[in-house]
């Protein structure tokens, strides 16, 4: 049996994730963790720099995380600040 993967990454695909980073954004910070396994942001680190490209002011702090499974992980936190205008 073939399993078809329909899903083509794109534009679209990514601007539902920025607004989906973004919303979350404005109400704290945001894990590379929680943005993979809460909002199915495989790739936080691009749509940040995206969003920043688009003039957000989006801070990194570098913090050691625990994950579902207990593990221990070295990742950023993502950090809106002042409303996110650069």
């Amino acid at each position: 049996m073939t399993v078809e993967n329909r899903f083509e990454p794109g534009d679209h695909a990514k601007a539902r994730q920025r607004a989906v980073l973004l919303a979350e954004l404005r109400q704290g910070p945001v894990t590379t963790i929680q943005a993979r396994e809460a909002l199915g942001i495989m790739s936080p680190a691009a749509r940040v720099l995206e969003l920043r490209r688009s003039g957000l002011d989006i801070l990194t702090v570098r913090a050691r995380i625990v994950d579902s499974a207990g593990a221990l992980h070295a990742m950023a936190r993502y950090v809106l600040r002042d409303g996110g205008a650069a």
